[in-house]
């Protein structure tokens, strides 16, 4: 699996770094990640482009890398929508402090008719997010629905990027339900967190075509870690 880019240890106990401090270390790798993506899609053109962003387990950093690069894409004046569809164990209302918000679940079981009315600008211009909304008894067949395939040709209309937050592809089968709709997976992986052997069974997924498109996200690094003689790398 290709690697698409490095993100640095956030010593910052907020999660959107991009947004409050875009000067950081950390910042300048999302940017890279962002301007890497031209080598991975293959016309050339990264706009109106889902991107699925996903991890072997949990707490390897996949809603942190999800929100930030959305944050991201918003600073170049885009206008990027973060879909939280992660509705087991969802996180994203946690980290953007939106909590009991509705969304996706909400809409997908007929609770709402209208998605754009449950799509929030919390913090900064063009920043636009879909919470997962109430945990749901059965995630797996609302992202399976023809309504969630309707709502994603919705969303390439009336945004430049989405971003999809999905549970552990490792786990559950949440995530393999939205890869038909993504251009691009990004698998996280963390340093001192990801097991090697779960690394090897999504190498093993991608070589035999299980899931297509796959680049990997090498989140958390410490590069103290690594240091030797007078503090060179």
């Amino acid at each position: 699996i290709p690697m698409i880019g490095n993100i640095g240890h956030s010593s910052m106990p907020s999660q959107l770094v991009v947004h409050e401090r875009p000067r950081s270390q950390v910042s300048e790798s999302f940017r890279s990640v962002r301007a890497n993506l031209k080598y991975f899609i293959g016309d050339g053109k990264t706009e109106k482009k889902v991107y699925l962003i996903t991890s072997s387990i949990s707490g390897e950093g996949k809603t942190f890398c999800s929100i930030n690069l959305a944050l991201t894409f918003a600073s170049t004046g885009k206008k990027p929508l973060l879909l939280g569809a992660d509705m087991r164990k969802p996180t994203l209302s946690d980290y953007l402090d939106l909590r009991d918000s509705k969304g996706l679940s909400n809409y997908l079981a007929g609770f709402n008719d209208d998605v754009h009315e449950l799509i929030l600008n919390p913090f900064t211009e063009n920043f636009y997010v879909l919470m997962g909304g109430n945990i749901p008894p059965n995630p797996a067949e609302l992202l399976a629905s023809e309504k969630m395939g309707e709502l994603m040709q919705q969303f390439r209309k009336d945004f430049d990027y989405i971003i999809i937050d999905t549970p552990p592809i490792g786990l559950v089968s949440d995530a393999m339900e939205l890869t038909k709709y993504s251009d691009l997976n990004f698998l996280v992986v963390r340093q001192g967190r990801t097991f090697k052997s779960a690394l090897h069974n999504m190498s093993e997924m991608y070589n035999d075509g299980k899931v297509k498109n796959m680049v990997i996200i090498f989140n958390d690094i410490n590069f103290n870690k690594y240091t030797y003689g007078y503090g060179g790398y």
